[in-house]
């Protein structure tokens, strides 16, 4: 189990308890051992001793029938980072849902005259206030892109907001 209210450099992962499942149909791997390059050998030591301490690693006196290695790359901040493609894991079962799946959709609605724009939609457009920075700017033309597909000439009505984004 990955226990990540132990630590606050955990703070990437998901909260609470989590665990990684094991696939039973892969018989148990013993990676030969990697050596750890001198300039990393103090950075490696002393990341592994805080996961030891903080209860993500656990250390292992005996024998045991998995041993996994894997490669120590030194990133541009200076951290340490650790890399091994694990085939023996299990898959999640179902698919990690996306924030886009938890929001609401305006979809457009069907009329007579054929597909129109959700008015709630254009209407938070229309009274969008005038965007004062470029991240204001990017919002409202985010927003205004729901338009695109009723609006033929979205590029060229938007073109003077575009030069903007790229004057800043």
């Amino acid at each position: 189990m990955l226990d990540t209210t132990k630590s606050e450099q955990l703070s990437y992962c998901l909260e609470g308890n989590n665990s990684i499942r094991v696939d039973n149909n892969i018989p148990p791997v013993v990676d030969p051992p990697r050596k750890v390059p001198v300039p990393l050998r103090e950075t490696f030591k002393t990341e592994l001793d805080n996961l030891v301490k903080n209860g993500i690693l656990a250390k292992v006196t005996e024998p045991t029938s998995w041993v996994s290695s894997f490669v120590i790359v030194k990133k541009p901040n200076g951290k340490i980072r650790s890399k091994k493609k694990k085939p023996y894991y299990k898959q999640r079962e179902a698919e990690t849902p996306t924030v886009s799946s938890f929001l609401y959709k305006a979809p457009p609605i069907l009329t007579a005259e054929g597909l129109r724009p959700d008015p709630s939609k254009v209407e938070a457009i229309v009274h969008y206030p005038p965007p004062t920075n470029l991240a204001e700017l990017r919002t409202f033309l985010g927003m205004a892109q729901y338009l695109a597909k009723f609006c033929q000439h979205m590029s060229t009505v938007s073109q003077p907001l575009r030069q903007l984004e790229k004057k800043s």
